[in-house]
Order: structure tokens, then sequence, then C-alpha cells
């Protein structure tokens, strides 16, 4: 047992020499954040799209369409 907490102790060590930061920051969890894929900016809304506009203090009507809160 003491074996295998010394191999489970040393790999850990060689790991985080490799790479120091070992825990991910928040930031690098999101997309917004990934290395992989540039952030690209959202796309332009449609002059004809319907905003229903709503009283967000009270229970919303989540079926009616795209929310705007007063």
């Amino acid at each position: 047992m003491g074996v295998v907490l010394v191999v489970i102790f040393v790999v850990c060590t060689v790991n985080y020499v490799r790479e120091p930061n070992l825990i991910p920051s928040p930031a690098g969890l999101n997309q917004a954040g990934a290395k992989s894929e540039p952030l690209r900016p959202a796309p332009e809304l449609a002059d004809d799209r319907k905003i229903t506009e709503q009283d967000c203090s009270k229970p919303v009507d989540l079926s009616a369409g795209n929310l705007r809160c007063k």
C-alpha cells in the first residue's frame, strides 16, 4: 500500500513539474475561454423578429417568443 502511494505521489509531482497550473481557471471552462475556436460576434437581429415585452417581476410567459423585460 505504501508503494502505491509513493508511485501516485511521484506521478503527480512529475505532472506538476511539466504543467504547474493543473487546476483550470473558471475562464478556461466556458466556450469564450476555449483556445480551440475564436469568439465570433453575435449575428445581427432580423427586423421582422417579434419581441414580447413583459414585466419580469411577475411570472413570465415563455411561450410568447423572444422576451424583453420592462
